[in-house]
C-alpha cells in the first residue's frame, strides 16, 4: 500500500494536510511504533496528541485524541503521522503480502458460478452504502431509469441541512458529499447534458444551504465545492445555449456565490463559453456595472462587495492583456484604502509615470493607520525613476531595516552603489544588524542570518563562525551556514556542524534524531580535515551526552555502524 499526498489531501482537506506537512517537517512525530497494520505514533502540537493509524488493502484511516480530531477525523496529526510513515516505509514487504493474497482470491473468484457470486455480492453491498449507490447508478444507467430526481435524491440524502460545529461531524459530512458527487462524476459524460445541469445546480444550492448552518472553518468542504463545478462546467459546455445564454446564466451564478465557489469566473470555465461566450460574459459584467450608482466616497466593506465582484472579473481580463490603462481605470474605480492607492501607484510605476505615482503614494500615506514596507519600497522605486538617489536610498533602508532581509540589503547596496555610497551605507547595515534585538528572538536570529550572509560574500569565516554560534540557535540555519563553511574553512565549520547537531537532537523526536545522525555524517570529511579523531570525539560526546534516549541511540547504532 502507498502513501500518497492526493490521497491524504482527500482525507483531511487542504488546510489540515498543510499543516500536517509543517509538522512533519518540523520533525514533530515522535516514538512511532509499526505494529502489523496498526501505527501508533505521538506528535506534539500544542498538546502532545496520540495517533492511530489503521492501514489495509482500501487505504488509509486514522484517528487521533486531539480536539479537531475527537478520535473520528484524519487531522493534520493524522497527517504528519502518515508522511513519517511513509518516509521509514523503505521495504514494503506489507504491499508485497497483499499483492499475493490478491492474485489468490482473484483466481479463486474466477472459478465460481456467477449466480452465487451476484448472491453474495447483493448479501454484503449493504455493508457498504457507498459502492451499493454506486452500482445502483451504473444499473439505472445501464436500463435509461436514471434520471435528475434520482441523482438530486442521492445529493439530498447526503446533505441533511442540520446545525453542525463539530470538527470531526463536519469532515465526515463532507467526505460523504464526496463520495456521492465522485460517483456522479463518474457518469457524468453519459447523461443528458440538462439532467447533469440540473443535478449540478441541486448539489450547488444544497451545498450553499448546509454551510449556513454548519462550520466549515477548516476548509473541509473545499473538493466538494470542486467536484460541483467540474460538473457544472460539463453541462454548460454539452448544453445547447447560445454563447450569451452560457454568459448570463454563469454570472448569475456568480454573483449569487456567497461561499466563493466561483471565485475563479470565469477563465474556469473558458472552454464551456468559448471565445464567443467569454467575450459575452465581459460585456455583461460591463453592463452591470455601469447601471450601478456611482461608487460612494466614505463606502464600507458591504458597500464595496458589489463593485469589486463585477471589477475583479474586468480586472482578470485587462491582466490577461496587459492593459495598464484599463487596469488603472479599474482599480480608481473603487480606491478608498492606504491598500488601493498603492496598487495604482504600483501600476503608474510600471507604465512609467513616477510622478502619478508619487501623487498616488502620497493619498497612501495621508490615510496610512501604519508603516507599510511595500509602500516604503514603492517610494525607492520613485526616486530611482527620478534620479533621486538619496532619497530612494532613505526610503530601501526603511524597507531593509523592517525585516532584516538579505534580498533587501542587496537592493541596498545597488542603490548606494549609485549614489557612491556603498562603504558607508555597508558600515551602517553591519552595525545594524551586529546590534541584537533584545526584544524578539526570532527577529535577532533573522538579523544575525543575514548578516552572517554578509560575512560569508567577504569570506570572513572567522566572523561568520563568531556571529553563528553567539546568535542563532535554529539547526536549519546553523546548516546551511556550516555548509557554507565546509570547503574553504573546515574548522570554523566543524564548529558550526556540532552546534547544529545538538540543536536537532533538541527537537527530541524521531525524525530529528534521523537528521541529526544524517546531519553527522555529512560532515565527516569536514571533522576528518581537523583531526584523524574529530569524527569519533564528536560521536563519542554525543552518546555520553545523550545516553538516556534510547530512539537516538537506536539511529546512531544503525546508520553511524552501517557507515
Amino acid at each position: 500500500m502507498s502513501i500518497v499526498d492526493d490521497e491524504l489531501i482527500e482525507m483531511a482537506g487542504q488546510g489540515a494536510f498543510e499543516r500536517g506537512y509543517d509538522y512533519y517537517r518540523q520533525g514533530y512525530v515522535g516514538d512511532l511504533e509499526i505494529c502489523g497494520n496498526r501505527i501508533v505514533a505521538l506528535v506534539s502540537g500544542t498538546e502532545l496528541y496520540r495517533v492511530e493509524l489503521l492501514r489495509d488493502g482500501a487505504g488509509l484511516d486514522g484517528s487521533c485524541d486531539c480536539p479537531a480530531s475527537d478520535g473520528i477525523v484524519f487531522c493534520k496529526h493524522c497527517v504528519a503521522t502518515a508522511l513519517e510513515l511513509r518516509d521509514q516505509l523503505t521495504d514494503s514487504a506489507l504491499a508485497t503480502a497483499d499483492s499475493g493474497d490478491d492474485v489468490i482470491l482473484k483466481a479463486y473468484l474466477a472459478e465460481q458460478d456467477r449466480e452465487a457470486l451476484v448472491s453474495y455480492l447483493l448479501q454484503v453491498l449493504p455493508n457498504d452504502p457507498l459502492l451499493y449507490e454506486r452500482l445502483q447508478r451504473q444499473a439505472m444507467l445501464a436500463t435509461d431509469t436514471l434520471d435528475a430526481k434520482e441523482l438530486k435524491r442521492s445529493i439530498t440524502q447526503v446533505t441533511p441541512l442540520q446545525d453542525t460545529f463539530d470538527w470531526g461531524k463536519v469532515s465526515a459530512y463532507f467526505r460523504r458529499l464526496e463520495a456521492t458527487l465522485k460517483g456522479i462524476l463518474e457518469v457524468a459524460d453519459q447523461l443528458p447534458a440538462d439532467i447533469l445541469l440540473k443535478t449540478a445546480l441541486h448539489g450547488i444550492m444544497r451545498l450553499n444551504k448546509a454551510l449556513e448552518r454548519i462550520d466549515d472553518s477548516g476548509g473541509y468542504r473545499e473538493h466538494a465545492q470542486a467536484i460541483l463545478r467540474e460538473l457544472h462546467c460539463r453541462s454548460l459546455k454539452r448544453i445547447e445555449w447560445t454563447p450569451g445564454q452560457r454568459a448570463e446564466h454563469l454570472l448569475e451564478m456568480a454573483l449569487a456565490d456567497p461561499w466563493d465557489q466561483f471565485e475563479a469566473t470565469p477563465l474556469d470555465y473558458a472552454e464551456a463559453l468559448g471565445e464567443v461566450g467569454l467575450g459575452a460574459f465581459y460585456t455583461a459584467v460591463e453592463t452591470r456595472l455601469a447601471a450601478l450608482p456611482a461608487f460612494p466616497k466614505n463606502a464600507s466593506f458591504d458597500d464595496r462587495i458589489p463593485y469589486l465582484r463585477l471589477t475583479n472579473y474586468l480586472m482578470i481580463r485587462a491582466r490577461e492583456k496587459g492593459d495598464l490603462d484599463e487596469m488603472i481605470r479599474l482599480e480608481k474605480l473603487t480606491a478608498t484604502t492606504e491598500i488601493d492607492f498603492e496598487n495604482i501607484a504600483r501600476l503608474y510605476l510600471k507604465k512609467g509615470d513616477p510622478e502619478t505615482a508619487a501623487r498616488w503614494l502620497s493619498k497612501a500615506d495621508a490615510s496610512a493607520t501604519y508603516d507599510r514596507s511595500s509602500r516604503q519600497a514603492l517610494w525607492a522605486s520613485v526616486h530611482v525613476a527620478n534620479g533621486d538617489w538619496e532619497a530612494a536610498i532613505l526610503a530601501q533602508e526603511a524597507v531593509f531595516q523592517r525585516d532584516a532581509s538579505y534580498d533587501d540589503y542587496i537592493d541596498l547596496i545597488k542603490l548606494a552603489g549609485r549614489a557612491k555610497r556603498s562603504e558607508d551605507v555597508r558600515e551602517s547595515v553591519i552595525n545594524f544588524l551586529s546590534s541584537a534585538d533584545q526584544a524578539h528572538s526570532w527577529s535577532d536570529e533573522r538579523r544575525a542570518f543575514t548578516l552572517a550572509r554578509i560575512l560569508k560574500d567577504d569570506q570572513d569565516w572567522a566572523a561568520v563562525q563568531d556571529t553563528t554560534l553567539a546568535r542563532i540557535s535554529d539547526p536549519d540555519r546553523l546548516l546551511k551556514a556550516a555548509r557554507w563553511m565546509a570547503g574553504p574553512a573546515p574548522e570554523e565549520a566543524r564548529r558550526v556542524y556540532e552546534k547544529c547537531i545538538d540543536a536537532f537532537i533538541g527537537r527530541k523526536t524521531n525524525r530529528s534524531y534521523r537528521t541529526a545522525t544524517d546531519t553527522l555524517l555529512e560532515a565527516k570529511p569536514v571533522f576528518d580535515a581537523s583531526s584523524a579523531t574529530a569524527f569519533d570525539d564528536c560521536l563519542v560526546r554525543l552518546r555520553e551526552t545523550h545516553y538516556r534516549k534510547r530512539n537516538l541511540m537506536a539511529v546512531l547504532d544503525t546508520r553511524i555502524g552501517a557507515a
